[in-house]
């Protein structure tokens, strides 16, 4: 009887990861323009937007799987009104007004969010 070889099992589980990874790079790079997309609308239909940041798994650069979605954080402004600009998206976008967040939360996405949108004369 012959020895059971795992290796060619285990090649085909890496190369379909390896698939995958780069699926998820494609996508967070579409994801990645779309937010920016996303942002300046939001602060060109609401005067009262100083800020819209991008937080999460897209900001840091690490999405692990293809479902992902674009975190958005509004300083200023209406969310709900922010949602008309995002309602056409192919991806899935969450907001969040940055100022209703518990002081934690608020605290982790500015230092770890990426400002996309600044209001003139407004970090």
């Amino acid at each position: 009887m012959k020895a059971f070889d795992p290796e060619p099992y285990a090649r085909g589980i890496r190369a379909l990861n390896e698939r995958e990874r780069a699926a998820i790079a494609r996508r967070s790079a579409l994801a990645r323009a779309e937010a920016g997309r996303l942002a300046l609308a939001i602060g060109l239909a609401d005067p009262g937007v100083r800020s819209v940041r991008l937080f999460g798994s897209l900001a840091r650069g690490e999405p692990t799987r293809l479902d992902f979605d674009i975190d958005l954080a509004l300083e200023g402004g209406d969310v709900y009104a922010a949602l008309d600009a995002v309602a056409g998206s192919e991806f899935k976008v969450d907001l969040v007004q940055l100022e209703l967040l518990p002081e934690g939360a608020g605290r982790a996405v500015v230092s770890g969010g990426v400002v996309l949108y600044a209001a003139e004369g407004r970090p």
